[in-house]
């Protein structure tokens, strides 16, 4: 143990000496010169990219400070690179920008899962099942705290973290208009826990499926390595939470008011509610084996839409496509577009050929810093860009072993999205659930601050994990 701990103070001193060394490289102005050198960039190119650059930064800045509505701060991004041409001019190029860089995976997936979340809502499932975790579990708030955010996790392990969000957040609020708690802790715990627990495997989240395809990981290889180090991070989860929702928490809950709910008066039939359940779970194992059967999460989250409209209201469907968080909708429609921009623009291309001079082919230094830079890049950036960039340079490395880099760039850019409520579409409909059911608005800056001291400490747990363990 001794030796191991010495060790490891060698490989961190000298990941800080060549770090320190080399920070310079990282610079913005090394960014452009690099695109200004690759031969394939013209003159107009460079000016298209510093453009895509200041307008992604403004629109940061608009959503930092709130002096705007952020789908308004991002229309606007998105408007400025369209017109401006950075994609190109002409009316050909915005099209074709729009087919190319907006996910419509991610869109449909959402529009999809809204509207069944809706209809599910109206069985009263969503109450049954909160009554009865409340039974089982709540013997006192931070029991109840720990457990729903454990469960968000472990469903997050097997599905898209925005599914769960969607399953859980509804019986996060039906337990708390049951016994008179305030949601607003549950819901930022199973915000972030969905993150970490989606970083444990392969089908977790969606930077993972990419690696695990660039990397050829099985699934179960893929577990074995992330599971332990996850279930750490989790725990380092609960114990800052724990501190910072001290008071939120503080108390035990009323058992016998608890235990006189009936949780069959909020359903609105038998039948319903074994549709409603069958359903639900029928959804769950689509989205677990969905990539066996070729099925895209969009395919399985409208298909479940639908047969949900067949089955519950066959007429009367204006409603749920009204209810719709449209807002949220184009908010996507519109970071899509911007990072394009980047992405176009060859920023993202250039940044990556940046961070391999700073490692000095040194595999230590370089698996750290694809934990660390993309861990807090992807809040803001997106972690599906920041993946699909990383994954050409890790390719191209020659070091013995790649797999301290993959797992560093799947920690990385899956636990960094906890730093901001817009980090993840997983965080930011969590925060809007929140908004239009409860009229509680989780600013930027209140989410930044809670969400840094956990990713901070998982970055660091992780990277102690990644040079000890994985060779």
């Amino acid at each position: 143990m001794f030796c191991t701990k010495i060790r490891l103070n060698v490989k961190i001193i000298k990941a800080y000496t060549i770090f320190k060394r080399n920070l310079g490289s990282f610079s913005i102005f090394r960014v452009y010169n690099t695109i200004s050198k690759n031969k394939k960039y013209k003159e107009s190119d460079v000016m298209a990219a510093i453009l895509s650059t200041l307008v992604f930064a403004l629109v940061v800045v608009l959503i930092v400070t709130q002096k705007v509505n952020k789908t308004l701060a991002a229309g606007l991004g998105a408007i400025v690179v369209l017109s401006l041409g950075v994609f190109g001019n002409g009316a050909e190029y915005q099209i074709e920008a729009l087919q190319e860089y907006v996910d419509l995976n991610t869109i449909l997936f959402l529009i999809g899962m809204m509207v069944f979340m809706q209809l599910l809502e109206k069985t009263g499932l969503f109450g049954y099942l909160g009554i009865k975790i409340l039974k089982m579990f709540g013997f006192s708030r931070t029991m109840l705290f720990i457990t729903l955010s454990t469960i968000t996790a472990l469903f997050s392990a097997f599905i898209d973290n925005v599914t769960t969000i969607l399953i859980f957040v509804p019986i996060t609020f039906a337990i708390a208009d049951s016994v008179g708690l305030n949601a607003t802790p549950f819901v930022i715990a199973e915000a972030i826990a969905s993150n970490i627990g989606g970083t444990m495997t392969i089908v977790g989240d969606p930077p993972n499926i990419m690696i695990a395809s660039a990397a050829k990981f099985s699934f179960a290889e893929f577990a074995k390595n992330m599971v332990p180090v996850n279930i750490l991070n989790l725990i380092v989860m609960f114990a800052v939470l724990l501190v910072i929702f001290k008071k939120e928490l503080k108390g035990e809950l009323n058992r016998e008011i608890i235990l006189k709910l009936d949780e069959n008066a909020l359903i609105s039939s038998r039948r319903s509610l074994y549709l409603g359940e069958i359903l639900l779970f029928g959804g769950i194992l689509l989205f677990i084996f969905g990539h066996n059967l070729e099925l895209e999460a969009s395919t399985i989250a409208l298909m479940l839409a639908i047969l949900s409209l067949l089955i519950f209201e066959r007429h009367e469907i204006e409603e749920f496509f009204k209810n719709v968080e449209w807002e949220m909708i184009f908010f996507f429609i519109f970071l899509f577009v911007i990072a394009g921009a980047l992405d176009h623009t060859g920023v993202a291309e250039a940044v990556s050929k940046s961070l391999l001079k700073i490692s000095k082919n040194d595999p230590t230094i370089f698996a750290s810093l694809l934990i660390w830079i993309p861990g807090i890049l992807s809040s803001f950036v997106g972690n599906i860009p920041l993946t699909a960039v990383m994954i050409p340079v890790i390719n191209k490395v020659t070091f013995s072993s790649l797999n301290p880099l993959w797992y560093g760039l799947s920690l990385g850019t899956c636990l960094g999205t906890n730093l901001s409520s817009i980090g993840t579409p997983a965080n930011f409909v969590a925060m809007s659930l929140l908004k239009k059911y409860k009229n509680v608005e989780v600013s930027f800056g209140v989410f930044f601050k809670i969400g840094l001291a956990v990713v901070l400490l998982n970055l660091l747990v992780s990277n102690i994990y990644l040079i000890l363990f994985i060779k």
